[in-house]
């Protein structure tokens, strides 16, 4: 991530250190990939020229809500997570005066329900499998797996 063109005191400006801090704690790869890519979108939310100082709870909510009505409240809350870690540590470091997400609580994901196959189709599709030459052992393999 190149800092060209970023304006001092930007959230886009900081991001560059939070991605060495972040590396320096030896996060996973998609780990610091999910944390930057919340970062990053909240830039494009806000703007790039918005200082950080002037990012309050009303902008990461709307950020927040934008994110869960274009994608899923799963990737909202990952989100929320991601920009959780960059205000406290941009808190931290002294580059505002408070965590503006101290108080703020993550999405609510609901459980999505998978839908179990009931036993008689199983029963019935092994069925329709059953035989002796390659395919239908291929294909018998391939439902138990």
């Amino acid at each position: 991530m190149a800092a060209t063109n970023t304006h001092p005191g930007s959230l886009e400006a900081l991001l560059v250190s939070w991605l060495i801090h972040l590396q320096a704690l030896n996060l996973s790869p998609r780990t610091i990939d999910n944390y930057l890519l919340a970062g990053r979108q909240l830039v494009e939310h806000l703007g790039p020229t918005t200082p950080v100082s002037e990012i309050d709870r009303p902008d990461i909510e709307s950020y927040i809500v934008a994110k869960a009505h274009a994608t899923t409240a799963s990737t909202a809350a990952t989100r929320y997570r991601g920009l959780q870690q960059l205000f406290k540590w941009l808190a931290e470091e002294g580059e505002i005066p408070s965590d503006p997400m101290a108080r703020m609580r993550p999405p609510k994901v609901e459980e999505r329900e998978i839908p179990v196959i009931p036993a008689a189709d199983i029963t019935a599709l092994v069925k329709a499998c059953a035989g002796t030459d390659f395919a239908e052992r291929r294909d018998t393999a391939l439902v138990y797996l």
